[in-house]
């Protein structure tokens, strides 16, 4: 499971630059995924502090950018 969500930060990473709109559906997407993994639970084993540290700093800089026209 590690490795899916190191896949998927890195998609959405390289996404963050993209403002068409199925980019900016699939960094929707790719956010849903990560919260309904920690939304009961934090899996300790599975998000270390680093990994955490790098998913809310991805998160930030999704929410700060302005909203796409389209």
């Amino acid at each position: 499971m590690s490795h899916l969500l190191a896949l998927i930060h890195q998609m959405c990473t390289k996404l963050i630059v993209d403002q068409s709109e199925m980019a900016v559906a699939i960094q929707k997407q790719i956010l849903k995924i990560f919260f309904a993994l920690i939304q009961f639970c934090l899996p300790l084993q599975l998000l270390t502090q680093p990994v955490f540290t790098l998913w809310m700093e991805l998160e930030r800089q999704i929410a700060v950018r302005p909203v796409p026209s389209e």
